[in-house]
């Protein structure tokens, strides 16, 4: 009976390593080629279309890749409208937002990047008094009624898709501000490559958060682990912590400093 019951433990262990294995090859096709289908996988990996397929799904729960008919494409989460953006790893972003929302002492300048997961660490700021710049309109409307924030809205150049202000007229707003914190949005994160941005205007917008905060806290969730955009941000060792979703060894290994969201009750 025990040698039975560790023979299930052992093909239980078994199997799930194969799973990540075959998930990351999923992974690495898709960032290769863009695009993959459900029968080239299954042969490549000598496993059922069904197994594929499931694969697959786990994969767009997790915001690596949007499904297709007899596949699936690479997800370009950067360049999504902002309305589909703030469906995608809803969970994650609230849950890092109410962790990084901790870090926050009540009398502290704060600057808020935008991001549907800076959103939710705007939800989740509840110390009184607060001084919040920010050159989201979303995060400003939050606070827009509330005496106890002194609010600066960065209006710079209005950008329709991603509800959010940038250029030239936004980086003026900073000149004199030294703020406690800054909390950075990610559009990728890479282990060499360091913090990127898939928009110049914003890689110049998040380089100059920086520079202004004592301290800066990068929010991102595990899709944008190992990825790349083309307009440089910072390195890593610039960056004081990153708050994210789940571990990441590599980037740990780097000297990162990881704040883990602790699940939802729910989620368990």
């Amino acid at each position: 009976m025990q040698a039975r019951s560790q023979v299930r433990w052992i093909t239980a262990i078994l199997g799930r390593m194969f799973t990540e294995e075959r998930r990351q090859h999923i992974l690495s096709e898709l960032k290769a080629q863009g695009r993959v289908t459900v029968a080239d996988l299954a042969a490549r990996l000598a496993v059922s279309e069904d197994t594929v397929r499931r694969d697959l799904r786990a994969l767009a729960s997790e915001g690596y890749l949007q499904k297709a008919h007899g596949g699936a494409v690479l997800l370009d989460i950067p360049h999504l409208p902002w309305q589909t953006r703030t469906q995608i790893l809803s969970d994650s972003k609230t849950r890092i937002g109410q962790r990084a929302a901790q870090l926050v002492e009540a009398g502290q300048v704060v600057l808020l990047d935008a991001g549907s997961t800076q959103l939710a660490l705007a939800q989740h700021l509840k110390v009184r008094p607060l001084t919040v710049l920010t050159n989201s309109l979303d995060i400003a409307q939050l606070f827009a009624d509330d005496e106890q924030v002194t609010l600066i809205l960065a209006a710079g150049t209005w950008q329709p898709s991603h509800r959010v202000f940038l250029g030239e007229t936004a980086l003026q707003t900073l000149a004199g501000i030294r703020a406690d914190w800054a909390f950075v949005g990610v559009c990728a994160i890479h282990p060499q490559a360091g913090v990127t941005a898939a928009n110049p205007l914003d890689a110049q917008w998040k380089r100059a958060l920086s520079q202004h905060a004592v301290r800066t806290a990068l929010l991102a969730d595990h899709s944008k682990f190992h990825q790349l955009a083309p307009y440089f941000v910072s390195e890593l060792n610039q960056i004081d912590v990153l708050v994210t979703d789940q571990p990441d060894d590599t980037l740990q290994a780097c000297g990162v400093q990881m704040l883990c969201a602790p699940p939802n009750e729910t989620t368990r």
